[in-house]
């Protein structure tokens, strides 16, 4: 994750607003910085105080609006200082604004809406914490972006267990509310993630594919042809179909997922469909890295995972006729006849 990656999803669309009117406004920081390796997120963990619904939670600064403050970003700004002692409109830039989300507590929707701001912090100073904060945890962006982070947590709901949806990440749980902000942010990086991954009905142009930059010192290029034989049988050619609703979102996911894991500087993924010839390219991946073994790694990731996982569907046409292939696309509606196609 870097910092053009995330200006890009901010920018990608306006952010939405609670539909109804709420009697009280809040806002939170979600504050970015520089860290060893890639970009960190400040959360802290508020200290336990009876009567506070959030107590003793994990959190973005921030809190309620006063009278006469309009503009809520300073809000944010102000209740950060007071809290943690970061003062953002000296050292930050706000980057943007997340969708807006009304409070819950203990399972109940409160007449309270809140707003969080994304920022760029420039400097590392030390943070001097209030009352109100028991500690505070600058955490890897991309660490929290992992798959592996998504856990659900018990919660005791008027004597009902209830299975929540959080993050786990180094014995720190964050769920609720700063749960449904985070992953509001989540969806918007992976939603803008790689716009070189593709799905196109054209020859896909191999030489227009490999990306670089000068911090680069790898760049791994997986193509997939069209071959004139499968098991013993002559082919003339094939078709590609696909789910492509569901296919170029599973194609992102994967796609940021290899982000998460290795140093990727560019990445571009692009499948054919409708008619290929032989010798004609079907699929292709691109990976650019400081070093060849992530390279290397993060292409075989790709293209493996894509086989396994996106709902593309394979026909082969010879002389005596023509078959669906059977791979491990899973099995969702797909072409009359094909793996995917559901029996009546």
């Amino acid at each position: 994750m870097d910092w053009e990656h995330v200006e890009r999803a901010l920018a990608s669309r306006e952010p939405t607003r609670v539909t109804e009117p709420a009697a009280s406004r809040a806002a939170v920081a979600a504050i970015l910085r520089e860290g060893a390796p890639g970009l960190e997120i400040l959360f802290i963990r508020r200290a336990e105080h009876e009567g506070d619904p959030w107590s003793g939670q994990m959190g973005f600064p921030g809190g309620r609006a006063e009278p006469g403050e309009d503009d809520l970003s300073r809000t944010a700004v102000r209740e950060t200082r007071e809290e943690t002692g970061i003062d953002l409109s000296r050292d930050a830039d706000r980057l943007g604004r997340l969708d807006e989300v009304r409070a819950m507590a203990r399972m109940r929707p409160l007449d309270l809406a809140i707003t969080p701001f994304v920022f760029r912090l420039r400097s590392r100073e030390e943070a001097i914490l209030s009352e109100e904060v028991r500690s505070l945890h600058w955490l890897p962006l991309d660490g929290l972006l992992a798959s592996a982070t998504q856990s659900t947590m018990q919660y005791d709901y008027q004597g009902t267990a209830l299975e929540l949806p959080c993050l786990g990440f180094e014995g720190l749980v964050i769920w609720g509310l700063t749960y449904r902000m985070f992953t509001n942010f989540q969806k918007l990086l992976d939603d803008t993630a790689d716009p070189g991954t593709r799905l196109v009905r054209e020859p896909i142009d191999i030489a227009a594919l490999p990306p670089t930059t000068p911090e680069d010192g790898a760049l791994c290029l997986f193509v997939g042809v069209v071959r004139n034989e499968n098991q013993g049988r002559k082919v003339l050619h094939l078709e590609y179909e696909a789910y492509e609703d569901m296919a170029l979102p599973l194609m992102k996911e994967i796609g940021a997922e290899a982000r998460r894991r290795w140093p990727i500087t560019e990445l571009r993924m692009v499948h054919r469909l409708g008619r290929l010839r032989i010798g004609e390219a079907s699929v292709a991946v691109a990976v650019a890295s400081p070093h060849r073994a992530e390279a290397f790694a993060a292409c075989r990731f790709l293209i493996d995972t894509l086989k396994a996982t996106v709902p593309i569907w394979k026909k082969e046409y010879y002389a005596d006729g023509s078959a669906w292939l059977e791979e491990a696309a899973p099995r969702v509606p797909g072409p009359p006849g094909s793996p995917g196609a559901r029996e009546g």
